[in-house]
């Protein structure tokens, strides 16, 4: 796939640099028209990078440049995206105090952690929700607390504990009890995140982060193996540029390397830095490319993936749930088999709800009824769309296998996570 200029010029444009641009560079960018800067912002905003893109041209001293208007809208991502972020923060520290009084500690995932503790300013880094991580054998007890400080339920059918809203200052909340349910395969080990987690607030000592390694694998993993690349825009691509080009950062590339490997995930995550270096400017160094093949990705799959990123509203996945992509991409008829009797059979399955008094055969029959419901739509999809649909498939069966080809036999194919049974 050939990148389009416009998302060229957004890239030269947004790489996280604080020194000035030249002369000779700042006489090319007066001459992108005022139209083109309008295309810019709402590209930008698009991608998920509104913020990030007033702060590198704020800091390139380019601001000029832009007419009036477009400086002022993108101004005023930058400021919703501090308040919205402020917010968020004076939300952790009270959710952190009530949890502390009972001894249950916190990790903070992805955007909570990222805005402040490595971007270093909350107005830059653009998030919806707010991600927790807590011990799995606290995690109810986590959930009531929340609910008991004001958060209500808002959406059950996740693959965490059902997501909380507090109405009063409309911030949203995932408690996660494991990392490893929203996969197709295991690739965490718990115990070693919670050992090598680090303290990220010395007034509150129950408030963790990911150790940076860590940090950086579960963003890849989670953007590959969760999102195939289509969601979050360039989002998590200037993430991996916090955590990797920062000279500040106790970053090991060695450490990185063992736990890849000892997860086998090489291949979404090589992807994954390749994105980021050939897009964002990742500084991966020459033996962590070697080791993780990203010179040996196929063209096809790369393609592939650019086209997953930048052009998520013309892209057929959003008319293929999940389950049905992941089912097409398994190569054997066993896997399929297995696959399916997992997800419509599992061994247990406890729905999370606020009240339990429906039968459990009754939550059981509404939980099959929407997975077949699922397949139906997709099959129905695909006879609208044939022509089109059998080519998105395709690609994407390809990009599935690229990904799980060389997972250790120890990364099974996971049951569907069963939410925690919640008592009122």
């Amino acid at each position: 796939m050939l990148i389009p200029h416009q998302i060229q010029l957004l890239l030269s444009l947004s790489r996280f640099d604080s020194t000035p641009y030249s002369s000779s560079d700042s006489g090319e960018v007066s001459k992108i028209k005022p139209e083109e800067w309008e295309e810019l912002a709402n590209l930008s905003r698009t991608l998920g990078i509104g913020s990030y893109f007033f702060h590198c041209l704020k800091t390139k001293h380019l601001l000029k440049f832009l007419p009036e208007n477009t400086a002022k809208s993108l101004h005023h991502i930058y400021l919703l995206t501090a308040a919205g972020n402020s917010n968020r923060y004076s939300e952790i520290q009270l959710l952190a105090k009530a949890l502390n009084q009972e001894g249950i500690p916190i990790i903070l995932l992805k955007g909570i952690h990222l805005a402040k503790w490595l971007y270093k300013n909350i107005a830059i880094r653009e998030m919806c929700d707010i991600d927790i991580l807590v011990p799995e054998k606290k995690a109810i007890r986590a959930f009531e607390i929340a609910r008991s400080i004001g958060y209500e339920i808002v959406c059950e059918e996740t693959a965490h504990l059902p997501t909380l809203k507090n109405r009063s200052t409309n911030v949203v909340l995932e408690i996660h009890h494991s990392l490893n349910g929203v996969y197709e395969r295991t690739f965490f080990d718990e115990n070693e995140l919670w050992k090598h987690s680090v303290l990220l607030d010395s007034e509150s000592e129950n408030v963790y982060g990911l150790e940076l390694e860590d940090l950086l694998i579960h963003l890849c993993i989670h953007l590959v193996y969760r999102h195939f690349l289509h969601v979050h825009g360039l989002k998590a691509f200037c993430d991996i540029v916090q955590i990797t080009n920062n000279r500040e950062n106790s970053f090991s590339w060695e450490k990185f390397l063992q736990r890849v490997r000892e997860m086998g995930c090489e291949r979404g995550v090589g992807l994954c830095l390749k994105l980021g270096k050939n897009l964002m400017g990742v500084k991966v160094p020459e033996h962590v490319e070697q080791t993780l093949g990203m010179a040996m990705i196929p063209e096809a799959i790369y393609s592939s993936s650019l086209q997953q990123v930048f052009i998520p509203e013309k892209n057929l996945l959003r008319n293929f749930p999940r389950l049905v992509l992941v089912f097409l991409g398994f190569d054997s008829l066993r896997s399929r088999l297995k696959f399916l009797k997992k997800r419509f059979f599992p061994k247990k399955f406890i729905v999370s709800t606020d009240s339990l008094n429906n039968p459990e055969e009754k939550k059981y029959f509404e939980f099959l009824t929407n997975r077949i419901k699922i397949f139906y739509f997709t099959l129905l999809d695909c006879f609208r769309n044939a022509s089109e649909m059998r080519k998105f498939a395709s690609d994407f069966i390809s990009f599935i296998r690229y990904l799980y080809k060389d997972c250790p036999k120890k990364a099974k194919v996971q049951s569907p996570p069963t939410s925690l049974e919640i008592k009122e």
